[in-house]
């Protein structure tokens, strides 16, 4: 019986320890058609951005949002809500920018 009640508490130890670390994730992807000589603007208030080059006269913006601290679905979408997120093609080329609303 003990060995039963040590193996209960050690999964519940490990299960917290693994909620505790896990995250959820959004992603959002946009694809354009562009030219050559085009611009792409990044503007972000923090996170990493990685550019890759391609063969084809097309740009796709990824934008994977991580949320460390949210603890739920729900609670993700409501810090989602939180973050205007702009991707969009403009005369120059393609833009994306982030932010988070006051």
């Amino acid at each position: 019986m003990k060995f039963l009640r040590l193996f209960v508490l050690c999964l519940l130890a490990s299960a917290w320890v693994v909620s505790a670390q896990a995250k959820i994730v959004r992603e959002v992807t946009e694809s354009f058609a562009v030219t050559p000589g085009g611009e792409l603007s990044i503007t972000t208030q923090g996170g990493d951005i990685e550019v890759n080059r391609g063969s084809k006269d097309q740009v796709t913006v990824v934008a994977k949002i991580v949320f460390h601290k949210a603890s739920s679905e729900a609670e993700a979408d409501e810090l989602m809500e939180q973050l205007e997120l702009s991707i969009g093609q403009t005369d120059e080329g393609v833009s994306a920018s982030s932010k988070r609303l006051e």
